[in-house]
Parts: C-alpha cells; sequence; structure tokens
C-alpha cells in the first residue's frame, strides 16, 4: 500500500499511436504529478470520464513539466501518443493523500 510521500510513477510502457497513457490514481488516493516523459508527440489533457480538457500539445521528444498537477482517481491526466507510430510515455509524482 502507498505512503503519502511515496513515488507514483510508470515508466516505459508503448503506447499505441492515437491511444493513451493514463495518469490515474487508484480510489481514494490522490498524487502530485512532477514530470511527464515521452519519445514522440503528444497532446495532455484532462479528464473526468466524460469530460476532456485539452491543455497542451508537444511535438518531439522531451520532458514536460507538470508545475506539481494534482490528480485523482476521478479527474486525472491522459497523455495522447500522436507521434505516428508505438512509443513510450512516462511519468512520475508523488502521493498526497492515500486511503
Amino acid at each position: 500500500m502507498a505512503a503519502i510521500g511515496d513515488v507514483f510513477s510508470a515508466c516505459g510502457e508503448q503506447i499505441a499511436n492515437d491511444a493513451y497513457q493514463t495518469i490515474q490514481p487508484a480510489a481514494s488516493h490522490e498524487a502530485a504529478i512532477h514530470n511527464i516523459y515521452f519519445e514522440d508527440d503528444i497532446e495532455i489533457e484532462w479528464y473526468d470520464g466524460t469530460y476532456t480538457v485539452a491543455f497542451d500539445a508537444v511535438t518531439g521528444k522531451g520532458v514536460y513539466p507538470c508545475y506539481g498537477s494534482h490528480v485523482t482517481n476521478s479527474i486525472y491526466i491522459r497523455v495522447k501518443n500522436v507521434g505516428g507510430e508505438a512509443h513510450s510515455i512516462g511519468f512520475d509524482g508523488v502521493y498526497t493523500k492515500v486511503a
């Protein structure tokens, strides 16, 4: 079980073109996201399962600083791979609330 301050991260998962890396903690958990890592073009959005707020797009590979964006199980970040083929998308942050 996670504790407050533990790392919340994922790395290396291959995401198909036009598919998403979902940055969503488990139910009753919250996290602050610090960075998103990507190998090619991405689009970043807030998502609640119904509504989408697309807030940025990045061309090329790199790291996107999230400046402590907070996510919950019901409102979270999705990173869409728009690079034309499968590539890795990862992220890091810390838990700020756990069940």
